[in-house]
């Protein structure tokens, strides 16, 4: 009997529309699709790094959309911690271009690219004649003090600071500065980040790293 009456609701209902569809001419279906966003590799922002130090790839996260269930494959692997993760760590020996290819569970692939550049970073103990280099607050929120001693007399000095895509963000020419700089520097509008401070005069080339919060 249970089946009977619903075999005969079923059968009303399919009437019913019916008969809606007869007078009105219309039939109006409302659903809903449960889709993913299109799935996206993100390789991270390109870097610039000194010489033999470690760089971090991938944004956090690094796969954004799709159907879940992620395998990540960096090339090339050489000079990476594990080629097979989402943030390995790189330490190339020279400019390198770190491509990330996504997959997802169905089988979809997205790709994307990192630049790892290598800056030059003569500091200190690479130069001789520099007592100093400091930069204070480290980290600060664009408001800092670049302080350095020299051992020599300098008639101009070139003080630049740069972002991690090598951008000039700020450029001041020092004249007749001596032996010693003291310059106070404020930085409105920065993206959170690294950014390099660089000095460079007649046989002199120093730089820092610097991180904006």
């Amino acid at each position: 009997m249970r089946n009977f009456r619903r075999i005969s609701l079923t059968a009303a209902a399919l009437l019913f529309l019916g008969w809606m569809g007869t007078a009105s001419g219309q039939v109006y279906l409302n659903y809903a699709v449960n889709q993913p966003a299109p799935l996206e590799a993100e390789a991270g922002q390109d870097q610039l790094i000194c010489p033999g130090d470690p760089a971090t790839l991938g944004d956090n996260p690094a796969a954004v959309g799709g159907y879940g269930g992620y395998s990540y494959q960096w090339a090339p692997a050489l000079n990476l911690t594990n080629p097979t993760v989402s943030n390995p760590i790189a330490t190339p020996t020279q400019n390198t271009d770190y491509v990330l290819m996504l997959t997802d569970s169905l089988g979809c692939t997205a790709y994307d690219t990192i630049s790892i550049a290598i800056d030059t970073c003569i500091g200190i103990s690479g130069m001789a004649g520099v007592n100093a280099f400091e930069v204070f607050p480290n980290p600060n929120e664009g408001k800092f003090t670049v302080s350095i001693d020299l051992a020599r007399q300098f008639e101009s000095l070139n003080l630049t600071v740069v972002d991690l895509s090598g951008r000039t963000v700020f450029a001041k020419l020092l004249t007749q500065p001596g032996n010693a700089v003291r310059e106070q520097i404020t930085l409105n509008g920065l993206s959170r980040g690294a950014y390099f401070i660089r000095l460079e005069g007649e046989d002199l080339q120093l730089s820092r790293k610097m991180i904006i919060r």
